[in-house]
């Protein structure tokens, strides 16, 4: 495992919102009134995601600050509606989310990831982040002191490009000085982490910390937390 480039998504892979998106979502809905639990919120949520990408002619939203307003709020007009907990969207509800959202003190690292990425580099291991987020994510990552951990750090919203275009990956790799068979790069998606991966030659790791994807046929390693990588059995 020694000399090894790992490769990180960065959203429910190495921060995410605490205690929970679902949990966000509840006590800002009740904050108005709404009353909804975190378990019709997570049941609500994957549809949700794909209807609103469904809407979108161009998926690339993370790159413009309106383009990501408007996708964000409409990703929460259809959740609302998709939980039950309104009939009809309500623009001040989405507008309120979208502002939790965006806040740094939502967002937490989980509990393996210091010790995680410790012990990576105490490996030899390099490390590094590719990332669809919009550009605030840089001072999202100050704040929680992980900037200086990583050699590179590769936010959509900055460079203009985003996965699964191979694009994003390919100026990962150049800015560390590797090829791609010699990363693992860990993600949360099929779709935008695990596919561009094998189509590049990359060591895909899916991590689900949601427990999303237990009964699904994968096309490479599962994992559910990152103490999972330090296995020496990882071929990685």
């Amino acid at each position: 495992m020694s000399g090894a480039t790992y490769l990180f998504d960065m959203g429910y892979t190495l921060l995410g919102p605490h205690p929970s998106f679902e949990h966000r979502v509840v006590d800002t809905l009740a904050s108005h009134g709404l009353l909804t639990t975190p378990d019709a919120i997570f049941k609500a949520e994957s549809q949700s995601w794909r209807e609103a990408n469904e809407r979108l002619t161009d998926r690339r939203f993370t790159l413009d600050a309106d383009r990501s307003a408007d996708f964000w709020r409409g990703f929460y007009d259809i959740l609302t509606c998709r939980a039950g907990v309104l009939s009809t969207p309500d623009p001040a509800i989405s507008e309120a989310l979208c502002r939790v959202f965006t806040e740094h003190s939502t967002y937490a690292l989980y509990d393996d990831v210091t010790p995680v990425l410790a012990q990576l580099r105490a490996r030899g291991n390099r490390i590094g982040v590719i990332s669809n987020w919009e550009g605030w994510l840089h001072d999202l990552l100050g704040a929680q002191g992980l900037t200086e951990q990583f050699e590179c750090v590769i936010v959509s919203g900055t460079v203009g490009l985003e996965k699964p275009d191979p694009a994003i990956f390919e100026l990962a790799f150049t800015q560390m000085g590797v090829s791609p068979h010699e990363c693992t790069y860990v993600g949360d998606s099929l779709e935008y982490d695990v596919a561009p991966s094998l189509a590049l030659g990359v060591t895909p790791v899916l991590i689900d910390r949601r427990d999303r994807h237990s009964a699904q046929a994968l096309p490479c390693r599962r994992i559910t937390s990152l103490f999972e990588l330090l296995d020496p059995r990882d071929p990685a």
